[in-house]
């Protein structure tokens, strides 16, 4: 048996001696998949009992792990957040969020982005001025949907540039006004029925912009494939039959953070938004 192993070592050694011949370490390490979720607090899974199992986010890092060897995911839901501020935490190096939101994103090959709805409920969620509202309610929602028709474009071309081999999938915004559950058509002396349906409505027709830009642009693609995905929320939920929103109302504001079904039609609609596009395919 010596002699086996003496022409075993001096195979060894002829490879190192041998010019123009590497060792591929690609087929010694499995195959790693990063998905990057950034967002509000619905992407944070806030108001769910089990987060790490129920959120959308950890229903779309199990999808990846069926058919991945290995994941790594890092979920930046943010309570509160608005679509300037999570801009910021992407583009303003002084931001104590920066290095890491761009340390995640440049390696990123999915990513998944909840923005929006704060841009709105920042004037119903804490403790609303009513009074202010009935006066000035318009012109408040307003101006925030034309702010975020301006930011989310900008928010788009900076994910893109930071995450540049992800794809991307952008959830539009669902109205908790059209659950089943949801039966009043005034809170507060507020039509809030009315207002939701506009403004949210406005808010959802900048997403289809974006969406409209895709099909056009003649870059940003993978394999033929657009790399913006616009999940389409609004539409699942209005159609489901189930409740999928935790309804809080009371003196301190509106609470409709998705629940555990919620969270589920959310992460149906993301996954199948990339099992359309064959991402899952390619990751193999």
């Amino acid at each position: 048996m010596k002699w086996i192993r003496l022409v075993i070592a001096a195979g060894i050694f002829l490879l190192f001696l041998l010019p123009g011949i590497e060792l591929s370490t690609g087929d010694c390490e499995e195959k790693i998949v990063r998905y990057v979720a950034l967002g509000d607090s619905i992407a944070g899974g806030y108001g769910l009992k089990d987060v790490q199992n129920d959120s959308y986010v950890a229903l779309v890092q199990k999808k990846l792990e069926s058919v991945c060897e290995g994941v790594y995911a890092w979920n930046f839901g943010e309570n509160g957040l608005k679509s300037k501020e999570l801009l910021e935490r992407l583009t303003d190096s002084s931001n104590s969020h920066y290095e890491e939101y761009n340390d995640a994103l440049k390696e990123a090959d999915l990513v998944t982005v909840s923005i929006g709805s704060n841009d709105l409920m920042q004037y119903l969620s804490q403790s609303p001025d009513v009074e202010k509202l009935k006066k000035e309610g318009d012109a408040l929602f307003s101006k925030a949907c034309e702010e975020f028709q301006v930011t989310l474009p900008h928010l788009v071309e900076e994910i893109e540039k930071r995450a540049p081999k992800a794809e991307i999938v952008m959830n539009n915004i669902y109205n908790p006004c059209d659950d089943v559950s949801f039966t009043m058509e005034e809170v507060f002396g507020i039509n809030i029925k009315g207002i939701a349906r506009q403004y949210i409505g406005r808010l959802n027709n900048s997403y289809e912009e974006i969406k409209t830009l895709q099909v056009f642009a003649n870059s940003g693609k993978i394999k033929g494939t657009p790399r913006i995905q616009i999940a389409d929320v609004n539409a699942a939920f209005a159609g489901s039959r189930q409740v999928c929103v935790n309804r809080m109302i009371s003196l301190r504001g509106i609470d409709p953070h998705p629940n555990k079904t919620g969270h589920a039609r959310i992460a149906e609609e993301v996954i199948g938004d990339l099992e359309k596009d064959g991402f899952f395919e390619r990751i193999k």
